[in-house]
């Protein structure tokens, strides 16, 4: 097991690749928290977690509001003490035109993308210092590198997250704390093939992403959590403020 004993917390936990990070990690030895908005869904993972003798607890909140941010530290403390690993993964990435984006749109992909990798990193920083070090591991995109046409705000707040972990990186080297962002092109989830049922033609809609990527299919939830064990893990060691693409190839195309 090569998280034996860490403690690790996922943010968007219930759903999608944060499922899969949870479950991931909890195989790999962590100690994982859960936490996310959907509190049905997030403890039904839990529950299947811990029915495999491994260790989840689930923590309701909304990650991009303050107050609940500030109390989930303060229960995470009480609960496990300092914390080994953050990976903040919730997100969500509505489909609209620019001049289609109302301000509450504007602010709801803000809040979700950013804000909350901008307050779950400052609520772990103190945790991971008084620890000796930790890791943060932030899900970006493709999208923060190579923007595309109906995601220009979801894109920004993508590329935000590039740089953010950069200055992360650069704060806290000195404090043992390595901010990595792993940058995904389409993920083969629920979430996304109810994006495919949308459209008129959901086999054509499916065929076509797939061919954006040179590789030939789509990413599966597996190719990005075995990415962000290994970032956690000591054999990562030495990496630090970088992003990685996962995209079968989708950004060299695209540029």
């Amino acid at each position: 097991m090569r998280l034996k004993d860490k403690i690790a917390i996922i943010s968007g936990a219930a759903n999608g690749i944060g499922k899969a990070l949870a479950i991931r990690f909890a195989q790999e030895g962590a100690i994982t928290a859960l936490v996310d908005v959907d509190e049905i869904a997030g403890r039904a993972v839990a529950d299947a977690i811990n029915r495999s003798e491994t260790h989840a607890l689930f923590f309701r909140a909304d990650v991009g509001d303050s107050a609940d941010v500030a109390n989930l530290y303060n229960e995470l403390f009480q609960r496990f003490g300092l914390i080994d690993v953050l990976v903040n993964n919730a997100g969500i990435s509505p489909t609209t035109s620019i001049v289609e984006t109302s301000d509450e749109d504007f602010e709801k992909i803000v809040h979700t993308n950013f804000r909350s990798v901008f307050l779950m990193t400052r609520g772990a920083i103190p945790l991971m210092r008084a620890r000796g070090g930790g890791v943060i591991i932030n899900l970006a995109s493709v999208n923060g590198l190579v923007a595309a046409p109906g995601l220009a705000i979801y894109s920004a707040t993508k590329a935000a997250i590039i740089n953010f972990t950069q200055a992360t990186a650069l704060e806290h080297a000195k404090d043992k704390i390595r901010a990595v962002a792993i940058c995904p092109a389409s993920v083969d989830t629920m979430l996304l093939q109810s994006k495919f049922d949308a459209t008129p033609d959901p086999e054509a809609a499916r065929k076509a992403n797939i061919e954006r990527h040179p590789i030939g299919r789509l990413a599966t939830p597996e190719d990005v959590t075995s990415f962000a064990v290994f970032l956690a893990t000591d054999e990562a060691s030495f990496i630090t403020g970088s992003s990685h693409l996962i995209d079968g190839g989708a950004a060299v195309r695209r540029i």
